[in-house]
């Protein structure tokens, strides 16, 4: 674990900067990638407006289908 929350700093004391990306295509990479970008702080995982959908999720309550 880093040793400081960029983010959580800033919040804390009202002053600073801190950079951060908004990702909205679906894939864990393109995470890793903007996640190990030099000067980035925090990533924004956009599941309500990107191409994200719940499907991945919904998928192990329905239990197996018939083969």
């Amino acid at each position: 674990m880093q040793a400081a929350n960029k983010l959580k700093s800033v919040f804390t004391r009202g002053a600073g900067a801190s950079l951060g990306v908004w990702q909205m295509i679906p894939n864990a990479n393109v995470s890793r990638a903007l996640a190990k970008s030099p000067g980035v702080d925090w990533v924004m995982v956009d599941c309500e407006h990107g191409n994200i959908d719940g499907m991945p999720h919904d998928a192990p309550t329905h239990g197996s289908p018939h083969l």
